[in-house]
């Protein structure tokens, strides 16, 4: 679980900090980022529940709750970047 955690993290911390803005107003990410990151998720997910991540990487198999929890934690991870963004982004404004 910490595998797939941390690697979703990561890829959606890329488009909460690649610009100032909230990541609904910001530019458009490249349609390379967006296919490497598609097939990053994809597979960060689904290696752990194959036969090779099992046997040879000694992942576990998870359930659906535990990758329900996970995403819910992604996504809780992708706000609080999101608000500590703007937070910080209002008070190094209020200082220049």
């Amino acid at each position: 679980g910490w595998f797939i955690e941390s690697m979703l993290t990561e890829l959606v911390f890329v488009y909460s900090a690649r610009s100032n803005k909230p990541f609904y107003k910001a530019t458009r990410p490249s349609l390379p980022l967006w296919g490497f990151s598609l097939v990053l998720g994809i597979a960060s997910v689904v290696i752990p529940l194959t036969h090779f991540g099992q046997q040879w990487l000694s992942f576990t198999h998870l359930n659906a709750t535990q990758l329900l929890i996970i995403f819910g934690i992604v996504v809780s991870y992708f706000l609080a970047t999101e608000i500590l963004k703007y937070f910080y982004n209002t008070l190094n404004n209020g200082f220049n």
